[in-house]
C-alpha cells in the first residue's frame, strides 16, 4: 500500500530580486542548447502531492495561508481516498450535478443507447424527485438517506422529507 505525501514549499525564486537570483542551483543539468535566461522572481507557494492514481501534482498559491488551507483539504482527501480533483462546492444541489455526472459516466464507458436511456429514465423518474433538492455533502448523503430512499421506493408514499 502506497503512502501519500503532501508537502508545501516556496518557489525556488521566492527570495530572488529583479537584480539578484538567490535560487538554489538545480541538481540536474538543463537540456543541451537550452537558454538559462534571466531570473524571474516568483512569490508562489507550491503544494506538491501524489494523487490516488500515482501522478505527481503541483498547485501554486499566492499566499502561505491559502496554501496551508488547501494542504489540509488535499491531505484529508488523500487520507480518505477521495480524489482531490473532484471538488464539490458547499451549496451544490443534487439536481444541479446530475447531468454532469451522467455525461461523465457515459464518457468513461461504452454504453448502448438504450442503456443510457434507461439510466436517464431512472434519474428523472426516481432520483431527481427524491434527491433533487438535497445538498451534495456528507451531512445529507449518508446511509440513512439511502435507506429513506429505498423505503420511499418500496412504499410509494408521497414527496420525501429533506432533513437539513
Amino acid at each position: 500500500m502506497r503512502q501519500h505525501s503532501v508537502r508545501l514549499e516556496k518557489d525556488r525564486h521566492y527570495e530572488c530580486t529583479p537584480t539578484k537570483c538567490k535560487a538554489p542551483t538545480l541538481r540536474r543539468q538543463l537540456a543541451v542548447g537550452r537558454n538559462v535566461g534571466a531570473c524571474v522572481p516568483r512569490r508562489t507557494w507550491w503544494l506538491r502531492y501524489t494523487d490516488l492514481d500515482g501522478k505527481r501534482r503541483s498547485e501554486g498559491y499566492k499566499s502561505e495561508e491559502q496554501a496551508r488551507r488547501e494542504w489540509d483539504v488535499v491531505d484529508a482527501r488523500l487520507r480518505l481516498k477521495i480524489d482531490p480533483r473532484s471538488v464539490v462546492t458547499k451549496n451544490s444541489l443534487f439536481k444541479d450535478m446530475v447531468d454532469d455526472a451522467l455525461r461523465s459516466h457515459a464518457g468513461t464507458r461504452s454504453l448502448r443507447p438504450t442503456t443510457l436511456e434507461n439510466h436517464n429514465n431512472i434519474v428523472q423518474n426516481h432520483l431527481l424527485p427524491f434527491f433533487g433538492e438535497y445538498p451534495v455533502d456528507a451531512d445529507h448523503f449518508d446511509r440513512a438517506a439511502i435507506r429513506r430512499f429505498i423505503v420511499h421506493l418500496r412504499s410509494g408514499d408521497g414527496k420525501p422529507r429533506i432533513s437539513r
